[in-house]
């Protein structure tokens, strides 16, 4: 099983656990850099994004006037 797979497996949805693992490997990213490594709309990761956040998977903050996310 892949990592996405096992994600899904935790009870997270196909674009969530995408969206989580570019989190794991970007590091601090913006919901733009986010969409560009998911190939996710930027809408579509905002909204994942949202969910993650009130599962505490995800926290947000603010650098230089940008939201960056990171993944807990």
């Amino acid at each position: 099983m892949n990592i996405v797979g096992q994600l899904e497996a935790l009870g997270l949805n196909g674009r969530q656990a995408k969206i989580y693992l570019a989190l794991l490997q970007l590091g601090s990213a913006s919901a733009i850099e986010i969409a560009k490594a998911t190939g996710f709309k930027h809408p579509t990761v905002y909204d994942v994004l949202d969910v993650l956040k009130a599962r505490r998977l995800v926290s947000e903050s603010m650098s230089e006037g940008r939201k960056l996310f990171v993944a807990e």
